[in-house]
């Protein structure tokens, strides 16, 4: 346990010491913002909710989380450190749980920096607390699957740039595939089947304020998944 809180404060330095971090945490505000007043015109709407400040999560992510994600693994190799951390008295899973907690821990942070625009807008209108909880709880699963899927991205890849190019385009292909109906037709089965592979489509629920227990399993399952790959690719460069 010692060393599982080591290595998560070790994520947390490098984090805080790297201008991506600060560059992502400010376009993630900055972004979200412009897109709540300016295009979907909050203050032009008779109804007052942040369903249109959620709705934007998803794709933001695409470019925030791989930025924070990319140095994980990809850094370690590069720098040579990774060979170190192989040689912890630390299995491979705890490895990787170490690395997803001081990720995650950066990504809550960069939340509750969104949390101001919630309070600031209440005197607005009579906002449902419950649905402000549940778009949150939704962000939050909808970000930990995507630090899951960034970090074994970045376990396969020696290289920053290339690591966030390849996490950015998946989750983008993640995000948007369950509206892929939308351009082409479809066969039911197979619009049905991109719907639930869909990262955008299982957050829909969260953004209208109900708690989906589906959607809330596919997030934990993925993020297991993802977790337990970058687990396998580092048992295996153990070994070799």
């Amino acid at each position: 346990m010692n060393g599982l809180l080591a290595l998560t404060r070790k994520e947390l330095r490098i984090q805080f010491s790297s201008p991506p971090m600060y560059i992502a945490t400010a376009f993630l505000l900055s972004a979200a913002a412009m897109w709540f007043f300016l295009v979907h015109g909050f203050l032009a709407r008779d109804t007052a909710t942040l369903r249109g400040y959620f709705a934007a999560m998803p794709l933001l992510l695409v470019l925030v989380i791989p930025a924070l994600t990319m140095k994980g693994w990809a850094e370690e190799y590069r720098l040579g450190t990774s060979e170190l951390l192989l040689t912890l008295p630390l299995r491979s899973v705890e490895l990787v749980v170490g690395k997803y907690l001081g990720t995650m821990l950066i990504v809550l942070c960069m939340l509750l920096l969104t949390l101001p625009v919630a309070f600031l807008l209440m005197p607005l209108g009579e906002f449902d607390l419950g649905q402000i909880v549940t778009e949150y709880i939704g962000t939050i699963l909808i970000s930990g699957t995507a630090v899951a899927l960034g970090l074994f991205i970045s376990v396969l890849c020696t290289n920053q740039s290339t690591a966030f190019t390849g996490a950015a385009g998946l989750l983008l292909v993640l995000t948007l595939i369950g509206r892929l109906e939308v351009l082409i037709s479809l066969p039911g089965p197979l619009a049905g089947v991109l719907r639930y592979v869909s990262l955008d489509t299982h957050f829909d629920g969260f953004v209208r304020g109900v708690l989906d227990f589906r959607a809330l399993w596919y997030y934990l399952w993925l993020t297991s998944l993802c977790l337990y790959l970058t687990a396998v690719v580092l048992e295996a460069r153990r070994r070799a």
